[in-house]
């Protein structure tokens, strides 16, 4: 695996996907005013500063990286169905004001291991909704109250599931773990060597 340190993470995502995506670049524009809110937020938590970030022949995805351990969440099933895309890349913002970073190339789609042992199960889900209303609910109960409570409180700005301290507590060293080997282990690449590679790659593939 290798990387490329403290790029313009919106200038890097945007030539990667006019690189590799054909179809639906679009999705790159709810990609970057995710990052665009982060940079708005005064006090961004840790885990708004790392992602998983695909770009897949049609359209690309933007997911927190902590959220694939999240059992049943919309991270991990987006994670798994595509864990044959184009491209899997992993971005840790380091400056959050000017929105630069490491953005680094996963080798093989297996990094983060068998996430049906490594995964994390939340007992509480945290909802807050577009009037400012918040509150606590049973994860195992949720989805059968949702209409019932978007009825009560109206519509759902989001949601984030909470864990005991414990399972919290394991789920933060293993990332930090992770995101320590990550930063050892890699060596520093060359985007536009590694941009002019793809696409010769795949104008061979379209050559066949």
């Amino acid at each position: 695996m290798y990387r490329f340190s403290n790029v313009d993470l919106i200038d890097t995502m945007t030539r990667l996907t006019e690189s590799l995506v054909a179809h639906y670049q679009s999705d790159l524009n709810y990609d970057i005013e995710a990052l665009e809110k982060i940079r708005e937020d005064k006090k961004p938590s840790k885990d708004d500063l790392h992602y998983i970030w695909i770009a897949r022949e049609c359209g690309t995805n933007l997911l927190h990286e902590n959220r694939i351990y999240h059992r049943g969440s919309y991270e991990q099933s987006c994670y798994l169905i595509h864990l044959n895309a184009e491209k899997y890349f992993i971005i840790d913002i380091t400056d959050v004001k000017s929105l630069r970073g490491n953005v680094y190339v996963l080798d093989n789609n297996d990094y983060y291991g068998d996430l049906s042992k490594e995964d994390y199960c939340a007992d509480l889900i945290d909802v807050e909704f577009v009037s400012g209303h918040k509150q606590i609910y049973p994860l195992e109960k949720y989805e059968g109250y949702r209409s019932r409570l978007m009825y009560s409180h109206g519509a759902i700005a989001k949601t984030s599931v909470v864990f005991s301290k414990e399972i919290q507590a394991l789920l933060d060293e293993h990332l930090h773990i992770l995101r320590k080997q990550r930063e050892e282990d890699t060596r520093e690449g060359n985007l536009d060597k590694f941009i002019r590679t793809m696409e010769r790659d795949k104008a061979r593939k379209g050559d066949r």
